[in-house]
């Protein structure tokens, strides 16, 4: 979020087309970093890159380990559970969503609907970019708590540190931290409490999530039904497919008329006495104007989650062309899966002893 990249922003009209996306990984657990960057990295897990988030190269010492959980003797923390397993939990973990991020997910949308009236964030928009930015957490071990046991952060430091390494563990550089990847400065500004427990921490995938939903919203509000989306969307590509075919064809007798007038013009200049010549330029008049394409308008809630993840990623300009269209797929991917996920209170966590 808010992270610096040097790659160029994506048009959104490109991205229409998104689909399953299986890419590499960005994050790092601990001190092992999983992968490299874009393109590079292990793709048989299916991880999706999301951590691309700055300046190549870290000050961070190889060989630094930073725990997650807190320091040795800190007394176990209460468990956080939801009061059932229930209907979208179980269709999410069908889905390949691990549980835990399942939990997570749904946690923050019932959450963020409380908290934030008006501003609706269905668990597929989450579900989206935490598998984008994660791979759900598979990157990471996490603890009974819902904690990382190492700092999970991306494969590129994202600048100077602003943090003291309180976060991130780097006292010289900021990273993008936790299973939804925040950097410093703007979980600073976002960070909510998601189990209940006190505390806000990025290395928590209860808060980490709740903290995203919140940024989200402060970025582009709520969003329709997925189904609502993905249906807008669909309907998007069948126009955008006749759209192409018939800019298609005007370009091409377009340039047919050109390359005739072109002909007969110069010809007769050469026999300007040539009555056959004189009658293909008064045929084949000049053309005007080369058709010029336009794409129809994205749809709302699918140009909503676009602008979201541009604006997720960081400053305008500055997105990574993959990274958007990767969010685009996965939330239709998801959505196909699942439908309009059911979650309500029984999917909020609780924190339980033992």
């Amino acid at each position: 979020m808010l992270r610096r990249s040097r790659r160029l922003r994506v048009t959104a009209a490109a991205l229409a087309f998104a689909g399953v996306v299986i890419g590499c990984s960005g994050t790092e657990s601990g001190t092992t970093r999983t992968t490299g960057p874009p393109g590079q990295g292990d793709t048989s897990s299916g991880i999706a890159s999301g951590a691309d988030r700055g300046d190549e190269g870290s000050t961070a010492p190889d060989d630094a380990e930073v725990p997650a959980t807190g320091p040795p003797g800190t007394a176990p923390r209460p468990r956080p559970e939801p009061l059932e397993f229930t209907e979208g939990r179980r269709k999410l973990v069908e889905a390949d969503v691990p549980d835990l991020a399942a939990k997570a997910y749904l946690n923050a949308s019932v959450r963020v609907a409380e908290d934030h009236p008006g501003c609706v964030i269905p668990p597929a928009v989450l579900v989206a970019f935490g598998r984008q930015e994660s791979n759900h957490g598979r990157v990471a071990e996490w603890d009974e708590t819902g904690r990382s046991r190492t700092i999970l952060r991306g494969y590129a430091n994202t600048g100077s540190d602003t943090d003291k390494g309180e976060l991130d563990g780097d006292t010289e550089a900021d990273w993008a931290v936790g299973a939804m990847q925040f950097i410093p400065t703007t979980w600073k500004a976002y960070a909510q409490d998601g189990d209940g427990d006190g505390k806000a921490e990025p290395g928590n995938f209860f808060d980490s999530a709740l903290s995203s939903a919140w940024h989200i919203c402060d970025l582009v509000g709520g969003f329709p039904a997925p189904s609502v989306v993905s249906s807008a969307w669909s309907q998007y590509d069948a126009t955008l497919k006749a759209t192409e075919a018939a800019y298609k064809e005007r370009k091409r007798l377009w340039q047919h008329r050109w390359d005739q007038y072109i002909f007969y013009s110069f010809s007769l200049l050469a026999s300007p006495d040539d009555t056959g010549l004189q009658a293909g330029v008064r045929q084949w008049q000049n053309p005007g104007p080369e058709p010029q394409w336009s794409p129809p308008g994205i749809p709302p809630g699918a140009s909503q989650l676009i602008l979201a993840a541009e604006r997720y990623y960081g400053p305008a300009g500055e997105t990574r062309d993959d990274y958007v269209e990767r969010i685009a797929g996965g939330f239709r991917a998801i959505a196909i899966a699942t439908g309009d996920l059911p979650y309500g209170p029984s999917d909020k966590v609780r924190l339980i002893n033992g």
